[in-house]
């Protein structure tokens, strides 16, 4: 049977870091992978080769960990490193105490936004409203990633027992 050499490298990529917590060397996690090569994970781990977002979301997948996709997506990816909001893993009661923080807050806008939305002209105080608004809504879009991340946990938790 063969056994992988164990990684003596300080820096590991997150790919890297991400097969050895799933237990895999190189070889099984080709297998696993199916399309993706030793040499090829080799090249992506040693930071050689770009990655494909194909082998990231199989890499996910094969090696049950969701947050590869958001961290390659924050980190690497030049559209995603402008609009993806890096994803934190938080507890369910601390997501819900920032949802309800933040729908208290929109509630609070509300009077504003409306009437900023109705009035044809540009009343005062409009542009401040609107953009504490969007600020407040891109929050819970965090909130909203953050909640399909312990999905995804959840889902792979099961699919290992």
């Amino acid at each position: 049977m063969y056994m992988g050499r164990k990684s003596l490298k300080k820096q590991k990529s997150i790919y890297q870091l991400s097969r050895e917590q799933a237990g895999l060397t190189r070889r099984a996690a080709a297998d696993r992978l199916g399309f993706v090569s030793e040499g090829r994970i080799e090249k992506i781990e040693g930071g050689k080769s770009q990655i494909d977002p194909a082998e990231v979301l199989a890499m996910e997948d094969a090696y049950k960990d969701s947050v590869l996709v958001n961290r390659h997506c924050t980190h690497q990816c030049p559209i995603g490193m402008k609009t993806v909001p890096v994803l934190r893993k938080r507890t369910p009661a601390e997501i819900v105490l920032e949802v309800l923080f933040l729908s208290d807050t929109l509630n609070g806008l509300q009077t504003g936004l409306i009437a900023g939305g109705y009035d044809p002209q540009w009343p005062a105080g409009r542009e401040a409203v609107f953009s504490q608004a969007a600020e407040v809504l891109t929050a819970l879009g965090r909130c909203g990633g953050e909640i399909r991340l312990l999905l995804r946990e959840e889902e792979q938790e099961h699919e290992k027992n």
